[in-house]
């Protein structure tokens, strides 16, 4: 045995604990319930710990997703808020004393050995380790109690408050003075905590603060770019689903596996100069949607298109029609059962042509102002840049982000084509691009 101390009078003897017979540590572990040194340890700390009362009545009233937290759970939040206050005095009085040698990240090996032992006095489920326990203690120093309710508690009501939450964020972020996702979060927090008022502008009814819990202004980008929110609050905002719409565009993503069951149609202007005029010829197209193949086409000159009698290009559609009608025909090919169409230039026909059950059984619109729902598309895009740009006179765009289908040179640019030249290009391009290998073709035969 290594005796540390010896005894006098009114003094006892002390004796090292490790040094000890096994028999007498197993003992003293018994009666003291741990080992001495670490008992004494937990039992100095937990001394040091008083009830936090104001969280006591925080936890008490606080109703996440709605729900009163159970009384045991109270008691838990409580101990925890009191233990973490403890840890705040002796964190400050570390600092003070930081300039005599005392090291920040060697305090909290300290609290992480003493808070298992305290548990039956303190009941708590505060982390136990280091890295761990000073997140807690940073996120619960910056927002207090609510930072101790787990996120996920009383999620059996969670979709409702969601939904609560969204509605309440949307009243902020579509005020006139349109705020940013930063200062929608700084209202919302001003909000939970007392600081200002929310009416709802339809019932009158005042929002109650503590329905609500604390969120990051990750929430409310999430919440705010989130589909079925961004179309609403953008058009809000802005009065217009234009910028929307450019930013976050809808693109064709159908999965059509037997060839003649649907088919798309749009318009598309053609990439070469009409000669005596800086306007391009118009064509309307008809696509198999499972297969990728042009069956149907028709030309107008512009005047044709902007100057139709009908006002929407009518004659052109009904051109392109007939064209698709006659080709399936010649082909023996049963009729499609639905037709995907523009919502622009088809509208006039909802009620006659395009009704469902006249021509087709099936007619979905594309969205308005989105061509690139539409499943055709695609497939303009690889005529455009496979078959198109290899003639003399393609009009590229100038700013196309690749280098390859931007601007020709000046001379090449100047080639012009009359009206009958551009349609047999026009269909020789649609010809080929049908009888070239394409990725359909391996799925599709014929």
């Amino acid at each position: 045995m290594n005796r540390l101390r010896r005894a006098c009078k009114g003094t006892p003897a002390l004796i090292e604990f490790d040094s000890l017979p096994f028999k007498y540590r197993e003992a003293l572990i018994k009666k003291n319930g741990g080992i001495p040194h670490r008992t004494l340890k937990n039992k100095l700390f937990a001394d040091e710990i008083s009830l936090d009362m104001d969280a006591v009545s925080f936890y008490q009233n606080y109703r996440p997703a709605g729900n009163k937290i159970q009384d045991k759970k109270q008691r838990q939040l409580a101990n925890e808020a009191s233990i973490l206050n403890t840890i705040a005095c002796k964190y400050k009085a570390h600092l003070k004393r930081q300039s005599s040698g005392n090291k920040i990240s060697e305090f909290w090996r300290n609290p992480v050995t003493v808070l298992p032992g305290i548990k039956a006095e303190w009941p708590h489920k505060l982390p136990l380790t280091e890295r761990n326990l000073k997140l807690k203690f940073i996120a619960y120093q910056e927002n207090g109690y609510r930072a101790l309710v787990n996120a996920h508690y009383g999620n059996q009501k969670t979709r409702k408050v969601n939904q609560h939450l969204e509605a309440l964020l949307k009243h902020l972020y579509t005020q006139s003075w349109k705020p940013n996702y930063e200062e929608v979060w700084d209202g919302y927090n001003k909000f939970i905590t007392g600081v200002k008022i929310l009416v709802n502008a339809t019932t009158g009814e005042i929002y109650n603060p503590k329905d609500y819990e604390p969120i990051s202004v990750s929430t409310v980008r999430s919440y705010m770019r989130a589909w079925r929110n961004a179309s609403g609050t953008e058009k809000t905002r802005s009065r217009s689903k234009i910028g929307y719409n450019a930013k976050n565009r809808s693109y064709a993503d159908l999965r059509v596996d037997h060839a003649g069951a649907i088919i798309s149609m749009d318009d598309r202007e053609l990439p070469f100069r009409l000669k005596g005029t800086h306007k391009r010829v118009v064509g309307y197209f008809t696509a198999d949607v499972a297969s990728g193949a042009i069956i149907g086409w028709a030309f107008a000159r512009p005047k044709m298109r902007y100057g139709d009698p009908h006002g929407k290009g009518l004659a052109l559609i009904f051109n392109c029609f007939r064209n698709t009608f006659e080709q399936l025909d010649y082909y023996k090919v049963n009729m499609p059962a639905e037709v995907e169409v523009e919502n622009h230039l088809m509208s006039g026909l909802k009620d006659t042509s395009l009704k469902e059950g006249n021509l087709f059984q099936f007619v979905r619109y594309a969205e308005a102002e989105n061509p690139q729902e539409k499943s055709i598309e695609g497939f303009f895009r690889i005529l455009r840049y496979k078959y198109d740009r290899k003639v003399k006179g393609f009009l590229a765009r100038p700013f196309a982000k690749t280098e390859a289908y931007q601007g020709r040179p000046e001379s090449e640019e100047k080639q012009a084509y009359t009206f009958d030249q551009i349609v047999e290009l026009a269909i020789e391009n649609i010809i080929e691009y049908n009888n070239d290998f394409t990725p359909q073709s391996e799925k599709i035969s014929g």
